[in-house]
């Protein structure tokens, strides 16, 4: 593949000016498209439109027929959304969030980490191979999802449409965790984390009333204290850790890799799992892969300085373990807040979590080959992917769903992501076009 990094980091810096934010008005995807089109001629004339815009969703979803048609087929997904900038944070970007600027050896923008970058050097790869006369085996989709960060109504457009058609899949890749460096103790190369299955999620309304009154006179107790008691029992209870599913799995891959004495802690969980859990429970991002998480969003009370009110509301975020389930969540709520006081409602919107799919499947191997190539001497594991996905709408019509970005993470960089100073590197934007144009090379034609 001769495509220089250059090139491809200009269409990415191109694409970012596209203010595509999730819910923008159709006619700012349509010229989104139009410059798809124009950037990615081959794609979009050798390529069948299965799912096309409407003036409802913009998602779309491209077919490249294979030869032999007793083949599953595999999706590659991304998503053309973005996040909004969070107001009064523009003047802390390096660069302009949505110009798209090229400095440093950076692109800057939003939307170059999640998820255009994805987006472009996918489209990039088949764009190339289509210029080299490669012809797939098994026929390959590509799903653009269009609102993936409210909600992925064009994913499960895109999903009704291929189920509706009799497909079903080999696997399905999706954007997810990456390859990272510095984040776990014990590992001098990067770490590549490839996402076997997502937590679910449910927003849990908790509702206090009481009498209220005037603040000089305050009633006892207040609406706001009742509520205020039942957070901090949540808070005190959190949910069961545990180190099954996915985790396990993910230390146990490491444990071959790991230096003294982390690789035999990893390899004899039996024995260690009480410290491997302690030594996890110490940091956020750790914590929170062993167990279901809930955290307060949002908190309503009060109208006036000097009235108590009479009622108190919160809405706390609960994302899900595989292994547990929405009615779990409901059921350790209601142990532990006064329910007699409280009201516990669950709000529309709640998910399940995903299904694990298998880290000893060919596709996974593939997947994890293609990244010690593109990525020498990273060390490859299966994990859990604590957001989610798009790739969730695919459940239960692939054998196998998998979570993967090509992005190299630096300790830090995931606070880029819907945060401020979003970029990629040149460098890094060349490795993700080889690495699509590897897994389409070799999935497509293999058998």
């Amino acid at each position: 593949m001769s495509l220089s990094a250059d090139t491809v980091s200009e269409r990415l810096s191109q694409a970012v000016r596209f203010v595509t934010i999730s819910g923008a008005d159709a006619a700012v995807f349509r010229t989104f498209h139009a410059f798809l089109r124009d950037s990615f001629p081959r794609v979009f004339s050798a390529l069948t439109m299965v799912v096309e815009p409407t003036d409802s969703s913009q998602a779309m979803c491209l077919e490249w027929p294979g030869r032999d048609a007793s083949l599953p087929p595999i999706l590659f997904l991304a998503h053309q959304d973005v996040v909004p900038v969070e107001p009064e944070t523009e003047q802390a970007w390096e660069s302009p969030p949505f110009e798209g600027r090229i400095t440093n050896g950076f692109v800057y923008g939003r939307g170059t980490m999640d998820d255009k970058g994805c987006l472009i050097t996918l489209l990039t790869a088949a764009e190339t191979l289509l210029g080299e006369g490669f012809q797939p085996e098994r026929t390959i989709y590509f799903g653009l999802g269009d609102d993936e960060e409210i909600g992925g109504t064009g994913a499960q457009r895109i999903a009704e449409t291929l189920r509706g058609n009799g497909v079903h899949l080999a696997f399905v890749l999706d954007e997810g965790l990456a390859v990272t460096e510095g984040y776990l103790p014990g590992f001098k190369v990067p770490v590549a984390l490839i996402g076997i299955a997502e937590k679910g999620s449910a927003l849990v309304e908790l509702t206090a009333t009481a009498d209220g009154g005037h603040a000089s006179m305050p009633p006892r107790p207040t609406a706001s204290g009742l509520l205020a008691e039942a957070i901090r029992a949540l808070e005190k209870h959190p949910m069961p850790a545990t180190l099954n599913g996915p985790t396990r799995s993910m230390l146990e891959f490491l444990a071959p890799e790991a230096h003294f004495p982390l690789n035999m802690v990893f390899a004899n969980l039996w024995l260690f799992a009480p410290i491997v859990k302690a030594n996890l429970a110490k940091k956020p991002a750790t914590e929170a892969t062993l167990h279901t998480t809930g955290a307060v969003v949002r908190l309503e009370g009060g109208v006036k300085d000097n009235v108590v009110p009479s009622e108190a509301r919160a809405v706390v975020n609960f994302r899900i373990q595989p292994g547990d389930a929405v009615a779990d969540v409901i059921r350790h709520v209601e142990r532990f807040v006064d329910t007699t006081h409280i009201h516990v409602k669950l709000l529309p919107g709640s998910r399940e979590p995903s299904p694990i799919s298998s880290p000893e499947t060919p596709s996974f191997k593939l997947i994890a080959g293609v990244i010690r190539e593109v990525f020498p001497g990273a060390v490859v594991a299966p994990a859990l992917v604590l957001g989610g996905t798009d790739s969730r709408q695919f459940a239960g019509m692939a054998d196998a769903v998998y979570r993967f970005l090509p992005l190299r993470f630096q300790l830090g960089d995931d606070a880029r992501i819907h945060g401020t100073n979003e970029r990629v590197s040149v460098k890094n934007v060349a490795e993700m076009t080889r690495f699509y144009h590897a897994v389409i090379s070799a999935t497509a034609a293999s058998r």
